[in-house]
């Protein structure tokens, strides 16, 4: 299941065994959103979570069972998330592949890893049980189709497929800037039901714009420090 088509059924996470995989860390993040007690923003409603993060790439497959396998007094759910885990995986897969084939019914194990393979038996096993989920980067018609989904089910716009693909002309492809520019575009054209072309240019372009002119100014002034800091301001976005 790719993780556009887990987010958009707006469903939460309720499996033993839960594993990320891809390059695309936003969508990473809007996953661990829809986990109670998981996400950065968790809330006093998730005291009845306790979360343990480790770093994939020093801990032992010991620690992470243990903390898995402990009994709480208080009867909390516990969450186990083994970040950069691609490592963590390729030392300890058997081991894995044990533990996966017998869970504990009261934790969640998830795996953020880059690359996760289709054809292994950790991927099958997880997927009998658990989730695997795709955070790849988006291009193409499938960000297009991502944006005009955002801009209707965040904020109740229309943004239509020209409008879309004119926003990641001029704002590039990152899914963490595209949404920083779909927050300002719903915000500005207030109550309007759409957002067209025209709200692009004025909103996402027009600092481009403006500081394409400034660098052009600064070169010609002989100020080419100056031109270079536009410059990595245009870039980075």
């Amino acid at each position: 299941m790719h993780a556009t088509e887990f987010l958009s059924k707006q469903q939460t996470v309720g499996v033993p065994v839960c594993v990320l995989f891809g390059g695309e860390r936003f969508l990473k993040l809007e996953v661990l959103k829809r986990i109670p007690g998981c996400s950065e923003a968790a809330s006093d409603a998730d005291d009845e979570v306790t979360l343990s993060r480790f770093d994939g790439s020093d801990v032992e497959l010991r620690s992470v069972t243990d903390e898995l396998l402990t009994v709480s007094m208080f009867g909390d759910r516990r969450i186990v998330l083994v970040e950069d885990a691609d490592d963590f995986v390729s030392k300890y897969r058997a081991g894995l592949e044990k533990y996966v084939a017998d869970p504990s019914r009261s934790a969640l194990l998830i795996l953020d890893v880059k690359t996760w393979q289709k054809s292994t038996k950790l991927f099958k096993a997880v997927e009998k049980i658990g989730l695997n989920i795709e955070c790849s980067e988006l291009k193409g018609a499938a960000l297009t189709k991502w944006l005009v989904n955002a801009a209707q089910e965040q904020y109740g716009k229309t943004l239509d497929a020209a409008a879309a693909n004119l926003i990641v002309q001029l704002a590039g492809d990152s899914l963490g800037l595209l949404q920083q520019e779909l927050d300002k575009l719903a915000s500005l054209t207030g109550d309007a039901s759409a957002i067209t072309q025209e709200d692009v240019t004025r909103v996402v372009g027009g600092w481009r714009i403006e500081t394409t002119w400034a660098m052009l100014d600064a070169v010609r002034d002989g100020a080419l420090g100056q031109a270079l800091e536009y410059l990595d301001k245009l870039i980075i976005r």
